[in-house]
C-alpha cells in the first residue's frame, strides 16, 4: 500500500494531467520503488549518413573492412564509453544491396534496408518503402503505447533532394519524416501547454488508471515560457517534494528554461525563433553541387536536438526515438565550422577524402555528449543508460564505393539488464545483417524473422 506521501504525489501528478511531464523525473523513482516495479526500458537510434573514411590500402591501424569505424577513428568521441558498447561485426546489408540492384539507386536502397532487412517489391514492381517496419517502430509498437509519443524522429540536416535517400524510419509501408527544426520539435513535445490547446495523455504513473483533464491555461499567457504558464503546478510539486527532490526539480526546470530561451522568443511555444541563423553562403565542391543559400547553424541545431532528445526521455514523453544526422548522399552544404571544410559530404565520400572523418567526428561528439548525459542521470541503482539500448549506425561502411558490406552497427547501454556490453560480437563474414537486427529486437521481447525470410539465420545474443 502506498504511503500518505506517495498518495499525495500520485494525486498531484494525476491532477496535473498533461503537465505531469514536469514531475516525472522528480517522483518516478519513488513510485517505482514503492510498487516494486521496474524502470522503463528505452531504445534510441543515432544515425550518421555516409559511413567513414577508407584508406586506399590497409595501414598499421588495420582500417580494412570497417574503415575507421573504430574507437580510435570516427568513433573516437565515444571511446570513453567503449565498456558500455557492443561492436557487431561481420554483417552485410544484403537486402540493401539487392534493392540497389533492382532500383539502380544505392543510397535509397541502403536507407531502406538498414533497419528493415527488407528488399521485397510490390506485385506492381518497385516499392519505395519496405513493407517491414524498421526495428525502432517494431520496438515502439511493443513498449511505446503508454506514453505521450509512441516514437519521435529527430533530424540534423536530414533533408535532401531525393526522398528515398532521406528517410530512415518506416512504419506500415510509409516513411516517417524526421524533424530538423529544434523549435518545431520543442513545440511538438510541449504543445499541450500552449494557450488554447488540450492535453492528450498524462505522463506515465505506475498504478494510474485514469487521465483527468488538466485545468485550462490562461490565454493571457500566450508567448510566455511554459514554466511561467505552469507556475501553479511547479509550486504544488515543491509543496510535496523533499529538500533533495526540490533541488532536483530546480535543476530539471532550469535545464528546460535554458533550452526554451535558446530556441528564441517563446521557445517555440507561441513566439518566434527556432535556433536557426543565416551565416555566409557556403559553396560546396564535389560530385553533386550543393544547393545551399542560407544554411542553418548546424552546431546549434545539433546541440539543441540532442538536448531535446534527452528531455523527451527523461520526462518520459517517449521511450523510442531516433536522431538522423545528415541523409545518404548529403550534398546540400559544406562544413565551414569543421576546420573550414567547404566540400559537401557526398563529395567527400566519393573523393576518398580523410576529411570525411573530421565531419563525422564532429557529429559523433554530440552523440557522445548525449550518451554521457544518460550515463550521468541516476535511475535506481544505475543510470538511464543502463535502462536504454542505443544503436549508433550508418548506411554504408564505405560510401565512396556504395559498399553495403560490413555495415556499421554499434550498441551502447544495457536495455534494463538484458544486454551485456563491453565486448565484440563477431558474425561469420558475409552474414546478412538481418540477424544483427534480430539480436537488437530480442531484449524487447520481439522474436522471429525480420525482412527477407531467406536472410535470417542464427542470431548471436546480446545478453
Amino acid at each position: 500500500m502506498l504511503s500518505r506521501s506517495l498518495l499525495k504525489r500520485r494525486e498531484l501528478m494525476l491532477s496535473m494531467g498533461a503537465a505531469g511531464f514536469l514531475a516525472v523525473p522528480l517522483f518516478r523513482e519513488s513510485f517505482v520503488e514503492a510498487q516494486a516495479a521496474s524502470f522503463p526500458t528505452r531504445f534510441v537510434v543515432l544515425f550518421i549518413g555516409g559511413g567513414c573514411y577508407f584508406p586506399d590500402a590497409p595501414d598499421g591501424t588495420d582500417n580494412s573492412g570497417y574503415g575507421t569505424w573504430k574507437f580510435n577513428g570516427m568513433l573516437s568521441p565515444l571511446a570513453g564509453l567503449q565498456s558500455e558498447s557492443i561492436q557487431i561485426l561481420g554483417c552485410d546489408n544484403i537486402a540493401g544491396s539487392t534493392m540497389a540492384g533492382r532500383s539502380g539507386e544505392p543510397h535509397g536502397a541502403a536507407m531502406r534496408g538498414l533497419l528493415t532487412g527488407d528488399s521485397s517489391v510490390s506485385s506492381a514492381g518497385e516499392a519505395r518503402w519496405a513493407p517491414t517496419d524498421t526495428i525502432d517502430q517494431q520496438i515502439a509498437a511493443k513498449i511505446g503505447g503508454s506514453v505521450r509519443f509512441e516514437s519521435l524522429q529527430f533530424g540534423i540536416s536530414s533533408s535532401g533532394a531525393q526522398i528515398d535517400q532521406i528517410r530512415l524510419n518506416i512504419k506500415g509501408a510509409s516513411a516517417l519524416p524526421a524533424v530538423d527544426q529544434p523549435a518545431t520539435m520543442f513545440s511538438r513535445l510541449f504543445s499541450d501547454f500552449m494557450p488554447g490547446t488540450q492535453p492528450t495523455m498524462t505522463a506515465t504513473i505506475p498504478g494510474a488508471t485514469t487521465t483527468p483533464p488538466a485545468a485550462p491555461v490562461d490565454t493571457s499567457a500566450r508567448g510566455r515560457s511554459i514554466l511561467d504558464v505552469l507556475k501553479n503546478e511547479v509550486t504544488a510539486m515543491k509543496a510535496v517534494a523533499g529538500v533533495n527532490e526540490q533541488q532536483k526539480l530546480d535543476q530539471h526546470l532550469e535545464s528546460l528554461r535554458g533550452l526554451e530561451k535558446q530556441l528564441g522568443p517563446g521557445g517555440g511555444t507561441g513566439g518566434g525563433g527556432g535556433g536557426v541563423v543565416s551565416p555566409p553562403q557556403v559553396v560546396g565542391v564535389g560530385c553533386a553541387a550543393p544547393t545551399v543559400g542560407n544554411e542553418t547553424d548546424i552546431p546549434t541545431v545539433a546541440a539543441h536536438q540532442l538536448d531535446l532528445l534527452y528531455q523527451s526521455l527523461v520526462c518520459d514523453l517517449t521511450r523510442v526515438a531516433s536522431c538522423q544526422t545528415l541523409c545518404s548522399a548529403q550534398s546540400a552544404m559544406g562544413f565551414p565550422y569543421v576546420q573550414g571544410i567547404m566540400d559537401d559530404h557526398h563529395g567527400l565520400e566519393h573523393g576518398f577524402s580523410p576529411e570525411i572523418d573530421k565531419v563525422q567526428v564532429f557529429f559523433t561528439q554530440y552523440f557522445a555528449n548525449f550518451l554521457n548525459r544518460l550515463k550521468a542521470t541516476p535511475e535506481g541503482s544505475g543510470s538511464m543508460l543502463d535502462n536504454t539500448l542505443v544503436l549508433v549506425c550508418s548506411e554504408f561502411s564505405n560510401a565512396s564505393g556504395h559498399v553495403h558490406e560490413s555495415v556499421p552497427l554499434t550498441t551502447f547501454g544495457r536495455a534494463g539488464g538484458k544486454v551485456t556490453p563491453g565486448r565484440v560480437v563477431q558474425y561469420p563474414g558475409g552474414t546478412a545483417h538481418n540477424n544483427a537486427l534480430r539480436s537488437i529486437l530480442e531484449p524487447f521481447g520481439i522474436t522471429g524473422n525480420i525482412g527477407d525470410s531467406d536472410l535470417n539465420g542464427n542470431v548471436i545474443s546480446l545478453a
